[in-house]
């Protein structure tokens, strides 16, 4: 332990003392403009990405949602307390196992003026599973076998299958204009999108910024809250240094992704760093179908309890992080606090590893994506300690995520994932024996995923992802590392803005002085 512990020292020492140069104050003016209760001011927003489209149905990573939670709604959505709660919908009833009515909020409307009413729904849905749009979120909504217009606020979907967490993931599908985008096309409306959010769309240059305006008629009972800006600015700044240094400087208000390291030099400027619990693990996934050693449960359970996880968080992450039991995480829909982490015990991994016929050890390959090669380095640190050599792979994230796809990968793989609200997708894809991307296998933890997916009443569904937790724990489907929080910086300009639990950046309801 002492050595690992020197061995973070000297990482994070290094870190904060190139911190410290590259965020050095440096002078700038910030933007004026009035705070108040009705829109007024510009908010500066520094996002990590550009959106990839201004078409909601093609925008799948967190800098973009930040813009669509702006454009556009949701018939349901994660309220702040990371509960399901309605939005565009009023209320919702479960009619029977593949049915499911919402009752619309009355006296909504698009941006363009269009009304949205139930057609909206029906044809936002339909459209999202159009073969001929080939939007990725396509995937996520094929349970639906149909859209019934009941009256002008009153819609019933209709199920193929028995879907537990449909509803969930209702939040990810904004409506859009049924009329618009018919006359617009798909690439029109791309161009120039329309939806209910309580922003309107103004102009788009691309790598460079989005520019929003208030929309004055946005419904009161939003849950986001309505526009507290005239004018929101979102500025596409891929570079963390370039971030933060626009942060200090007054170019922005509020930023995503701040490093763990430049975390004091910005709070000692005078900006806020707020962490969100977004329930993004951190989890070294055990390859497990090629035999050798990781198809050993001992080996496995070795592995674990190999990691200090609690310290490797207080160091690399000045506490911002917590220690897992698996792949849940305190946001995840039943999740179990009972079910502990492994703790740190590197006497019991060598006595497992002696047991499973690996006196001395062995060799295995991990592998990682480039920005995550400091993590790795701590986790091949702690693995040394045991007798098991890790050779690093620290991929660029299109070759990493290329190989995880083919199955041209090292023994563990090493990668961050969202936890928030329903775990059905990512359970199925990187936990069930069959997943696209799983390298595991267990039958009661099949069993259990396939019954966690058809579990309508929230109490029962919940005891069965509790009993998978303990399973998955017992018999660990990777190196169950950390579920560390998404850092935001905002600076003093900015008014009643708080982090959402899930990866989105919303930005109704703030204001600006």
């Amino acid at each position: 332990m002492t050595r690992n512990v020197m061995r973070l020292f000297a990482i994070t020492t290094a870190f904060l003392v190139a911190a410290a140069l590259l965020f050095a104050p440096w002078t700038g003016a910030a933007p004026g403009a009035a705070g108040g209760g009705a829109p007024s001011g510009t908010l500066m927003v520094g996002l990590a990405a550009d959106p990839e489209s201004m078409d909601p149905y093609f925008v799948y990573h967190p800098s973009g949602f930040a813009v669509m939670e702006a454009l556009f709604d949701s018939l349901v959505m994660a309220g702040w307390d990371g509960t399901l709660v309605p939005h565009l919908a009023e209320s919702w009833a479960v009619l029977d196992a593949t049915t499911i009515e919402f009752k619309l909020r009355e006296g909504v409307t698009f941006h363009n003026g269009e009304p949205f009413d139930a057609a909206a729904v029906q044809f936002s849905i339909e459209r999202v599973l159009d073969e001929r749009l080939q939007s990725g979120l396509k995937a996520r909504f094929e349970s639906i076998a149909a859209v019934e217009i009941v009256d002008p606020l009153r819609v019933r979907i209709h199920l193929s299958r028995v879907d537990a967490s449909i509803i969930w993931r209702l939040t990810e599908l904004a409506m859009v204009p049924p009329n618009y985008i018919r006359q617009a096309g798909d690439a029109g409306f791309a161009r120039r999108p329309v939806g209910t959010g309580p922003f309107r769309f103004v102009e788009w240059v691309r790598d460079d910024y989005v520019l929003l305006e208030a929309n004055p008629d946005y419904f009161a009972a939003g849950v986001k809250g309505g526009p507290g800006v005239e004018r929101v600015v979102f500025r596409t700044l891929p570079e963390d240094s370039t971030r933060v240094a626009e942060l200090r400087a007054g170019g922005v208000d509020l930023i995503e992704r701040v490093p763990v390291d430049a975390a004091p030099a910005l709070e000692g400027s005078g900006v806020r760093v707020v962490p969100a619990d977004s329930g993004r693990f951190f989890i070294g996934w055990f390859v497990t179908d090629r035999g050798g050693p990781l198809a050993d449960v001992r080996v496995r359970q070795a592995l674990n309890y190999a990691m200090d996880v609690g310290t490797i968080t207080e160091f690399l992450f000045r506490g911002y992080a917590l220690p897992i039991a698996g792949p849940f995480t305190a946001r995840t829909l039943g999740y179990d606090p009972g079910v502990a982490p492994y703790p740190y015990d590197p006497a019991r991994a060598r006595a497992l590893l002696a047991e499973a016929g690996y006196p001395e050890g062995f060799e295995l390959v991990l592998d990682t994506t480039a920005n995550r090669a400091t993590e790795a380095q701590v986790i091949a640190g702690y693995l040394a300690d045991i007798g098991v050599r890790v050779r690093i792979r620290a991929l660029e994230s299109s070759l990493f995520n290329t190989n995880w796809t083919t199955g041209d990968t090292g023994d563990i793989i090493a990668a961050s994932w969202g936890a928030a609200g329903d775990p059905q997708a990512y359970l199925d894809m990187l936990v069930r024996s069959d997943g696209f991307l799983s390298r595991y296998a267990n039958a009661r933890a099949d069993e259990l995923i396939a019954r966690s997916a058809v579990t309508l009443d929230p109490d029962d569904r919940a005891a069965v992802l509790q009993e998978l937790q303990q399973v998955l724990r017992d018999d660990p489907a990777g190196l169950y590392l950390w579920s560390a929080a998404d850092l935001y910086g905002v600076g003093p300009r900015v008014n009643n803005w708080r982090p959402h639990p899930t990866e989105r950046l919303i930005v109704a309801g703030v204001f600006v002085e």
